[in-house]
């Protein structure tokens, strides 16, 4: 987890404008399932789940 300080100093929106969605996935303790050179397949960490429903790929150069 980001030390509150971290949040408190950058604020939440700068946060999620410049950490990448892998970077606090990874941090979280969540690997991807499966990768290919524009997508990142995670099972969700919102709920159980079998099979990878979570893609995280890149738009407009961020990942979405």
């Amino acid at each position: 987890m980001l030390p509150r300080e971290v949040i408190q100093q950058f604020g939440i929106d700068e946060l999620k404008e410049h950490l990448e969605i892998t970077f606090v996935l990874h941090r979280y303790g969540h690997a991807p399932e499966s990768q290919t050179p524009e997508r990142f397949h995670y099972t969700s960490p919102f709920r159980p789940d079998k099979n990878p429903s979570l893609d995280v790929f890149y738009k407009d150069g961020k990942q979405r």
